[in-house]
C-alpha cells in the first residue's frame, strides 16, 4: 500500500508492505497426484485440508513452523521528497526512513 500526502513544498509518502499466507487451496489436487503417481506425498495427507502447515528442519533443528493463515509487515518506508522543475526537465531530493 502507497499513500502520499502533500507536505509544504514537496510530498510524505507511506509505503507499507504485508505478507499474507493462507493455504488449502490445492490440497486435494495434489494428494490425487502423489495418489494417482503412487509416489511419497511428504505427510501431506495428514494436515487438515484448507490449512497452511509448513515446517523446514534443518540438521534435527526446527527452522521455520508456520500453521495456518497469518499476516505480518514485512516493510515499512517513510519519505519526505521535493521535486524540482517540471515533469519534462526536473529532479527531485527526499530523505527516505
Amino acid at each position: 500500500m502507497d499513500k502520499a500526502w502533500v507536505l509544504g513544498s514537496g510530498r510524505f509518502n507511506v509505503r507499507v508492505r504485508v505478507q499474507e499466507r493462507w493455504g488449502g487451496l490445492f490440497d486435494q489436487f495434489f494428494v490425487n497426484y502423489h495418489t494417482i503417481l503412487g509416489t511419497d506425498s511428504g505427510g501431506r495427507e495428514l494436515s487438515p485440508k484448507g490449512l497452511s502447515s509448513f515446517r523446514l528442519v534443518r540438521d534435527g533443528r526446527v527452522v521455520v513452523d508456520v500453521e495456518g493463515a497469518n499476516a505480518q509487515l514485512m516493510d515499512l518506508d517513510l519519505a519526505w521528497v521535493r521535486p524540482f522543475g517540471t515533469l519534462e526537465a526536473g529532479w527531485r531530493v527526499g530523505l527516505s526512513l
